[in-house]
């Protein structure tokens, strides 16, 4: 996962335009004294270029300078206020940090550093502290002394417990111990009340402390990926059950009984939380007590084992994305169709073969995505949503089209593939065009689609369509009213032939046609004005028509692997031309007109083709790689 910085960035301390200057001029000079691999001499440039530094400068910044150790010369600049080493190979933080009392942000992310030096507790002044990306292991008990403290990034080290004094830190807004080592949290974490972010995903957590609820500022709280499988009672009730050799979502992970994580009620009682991430555990459950937390915006339970959510997710009328992806859900309930103010909803990769009628509700969703699920029949219930962007139903099992399907008029992006559509009737299929008329990118790979009806040719507006792994042998006529198609894809497919009318797509810029049975190109494939790239590798083609040379735009044409024995003096009327590949074909010579394409970069011409035509390519194209 790429590492990502936790937010409350440290105020600007650059309060003077003359500081400003300096503190730039600074950085260019650094940029220039550290330029190549040499270690040993770009330490040294820097240490040189110190003297350039004077007592006004308040901001250092040494990120990416190869630097195995802080220089020495930096620790009599006492008046510096913020102190940027990151992406060096630094090791250790000396003592003499402690010179640098104004110090308020200190950031040394993306470095080798094994310790925190007890000496920090001396930086009374530092608001932030990044060591991000690190090689930590311990931590000392004197960052308890950093009470002024604001934000603490130990996020991807190799901690294996918190001190307690963590919990001295009572000014710290923002704490990212994400992708460590920690089994458990130190219950002093109840005393951080002002904290607000708090971000302990990717850890091998067991446990919580039930002192989490008293942080009642809290908005940011992620979990995710830890162990946690069920929940602590609260004091006087009965622990939830746990399911004896439960896995993690579809992972197939098996529960260590030794190693069961509980999470404490008092969780629920966090009523400022805004996101909360809980995925990639193995709960088994969501209590009712979810309810509570009426103020989240953001809920991801994916990768769990969840077979169902409460009735109670539908109070959180603030919630705007719910991903519940990866589990093992069958029915939704009713309440669902509360959440007015949901934008987007993840469940794919369950087991759901219907929707309940209230997700028709959902006014203000945008994206619900149902991939590899089991339907069998498109789910009419989102037909009400006129607001719905993008439908994700692939790899499902969709072989009907409902014959009261409410016109999908918002959406724009449908992905159907991996279904079973060669087996709805023509009239269901045209049902199915019909039904999206907005729609801009179509994706209806992998379905054995005979034919394509005529309706396709009422897609006005469509900019992408993908065809790949159909049974199509021919496209209708029709497909040359997509006046707005930009980019069609057929892969792996028995396509035969292509109409004349290919050459209306006016607007078509990528054309790809791998692996068919097409041995002949319209001569009308010359229309395609707008056209940039032309992919037809690992076909039949016999001959390329004339007509190629009046692709006006062309950069890219691809025609490997086919069984061209010739290609016409035309093509030497693509100027515009900067790859052309004619590899794995029969051919032994290249027309003349080929000195014409002066900005061809690039030529592949395969290890079967002659050497001595080669090299007489080459003269004609100096300016040329040719393969």
């Amino acid at each position: 996962m790429t590492p990502v910085s936790i937010p409350l960035s440290a105020k600007n301390t650059m309060k003077n335009p003359t500081f400003i200057r300096r503190t730039f001029i600074i950085a260019f000079l650094f940029n220039l004294a550290c330029p190549g691999p040499n270690q040993l001499a770009a330490q040294k440039t820097v240490a040189k270029n110190m003297a350039q530094l004077d007592s006004h400068t308040l901001v250092l910044k040494l990120d990416n300078k190869q630097l195995k150790e802080i220089p020495e010369g930096i620790w009599k600049y006492t008046q510096l206020e913020e102190l940027i080493l990151t992406n060096n190979q630094i090791t250790s933080i000396p003592p003499a940090i402690t010179s640098l009392k104004h110090l308020r942000v200190l950031n040394l992310s993306s470095n080798k550093i094994t310790a925190l030096p007890p000496a920090v507790a001396s930086l009374q002044n530092l608001r932030t502290l990044n060591l991000q990306q690190n090689k930590l292991n311990t931590l000392p008990p004197e960052i308890g002394a950093l009470r002024n403290l604001q934000k603490l990034d130990l996020g991807f080290n190799e901690l294996t417990e918190v001190p307690s004094e963590i919990g001295e830190l009572k000014a710290l807004e923002a704490l990212s111990f994400m992708d460590n080592k920690l089994i458990s949290l130190p219950a002093t974490i109840g005393n951080l009340k002002q904290l607000r972010y708090l971000a302990v995903n990717q850890n091998n957590l067991q446990s919580l402390p039930r002192e989490l609820g008293d942080l009642e500022h809290l908005e940011n709280l992620n979990i995710s990926h830890n162990r946690f499988v069920s929940y602590l009672p609260a004091p006087g009730s009965q622990p939830a059950a746990i399911q004896p050799g439960a896995s993690s979502g579809n992972s197939g992970k098996k529960t260590d009984p030794a190693s069961v994580g509980l999470l404490p009620a008092e969780i629920w009682n966090l009523k400022n939380l805004t996101f909360l991430g809980m995925s990639g555990n193995m709960l088994s459950e969501i209590p009712p007590e979810i309810g509570r937390l009426e103020r989240l915006v953001e809920l991801e339970i994916a990768g769990n084992n969840l077979k169902t959510i409460p009735a109670e997710t539908g109070r959180l009328k603030a919630l705007k994305k719910l991903e519940l992806a990866a589990n093992q859900l069958s029915t939704l309930p009713k309440e669902i169709g509360d959440l007015a103010q949901l934008n987007y909803l993840g469940l794919e990769r369950n087991v759901l073969s219907n929707l309940p009628p209230e997700i028709g509700q959902l006014t203000w969703c945008s994206h619900i995505d149902l991939e590899a699920n089991q339907f069998t029949v498109f789910p009419a219930e989102i037909g009400p949503l006129k607001n719905l962007k993008r439908i994700d139903l692939a790899k499902n099992k969709i072989s009907a089209w409902p014959d009261d399907m409410p016109p999908l008029d918002g959406v724009e992006t449908l992905d159907i593939s991996h279904n079973r559509l060669g087996n709805l009737t023509p009239k269901a299929l045209a049902d199915l065009f019909l039904d999206i008329p907005n729609v801009r990118t179509l994706t209806l790979s992998n379905n054995r689609i005979p034919a394509l009806p005529p309706a396709i040719g009422t897609l006005k507006r469509l900019n992408e369509l993908t065809l790949s792994n159909t049974a199509l042998t021919t496209l209708p006529p029709e497909i040359g009213h997509l006046e707005s198609l930009e980019r069609l894809t057929i892969e792996h497919t028995p396509l035969a032939s292509l109409p004349a009318e290919i050459g209306k797509l006016k607007k078509l810029r990528a054309l790809i046609l791998e692996k068919t049975e097409l041995t002949t190109l319209p001569e009308e494939i010359g229309q395609l004005d707008a056209l940039t790239s032309l992919r037809l590798v690992n076909n039949q083609l016999l001959r390329i028509p004339a007509g190629i040379g009046d692709l006006k735009r062309i950069e890219g044409l691809y025609l490997g692997g086919n069984q061209l024995s010739a290609l016409p003096p035309d093509i030497g009327r693509l100027v515009t031309l900067t790859r052309l590949q004619v590899d794995q074909n029969n051919l032994s010579t290249l027309p003349a007109e080929i000195r014409n394409l002066t900005n061809l970069k690039e030529l592949t011409l395969g290890h079967t083709f002659p050497q001595d035509k080669r090299e007489e390519i080459r003269k004609l194209l100096p300016q040329c790689r040719v393969n």
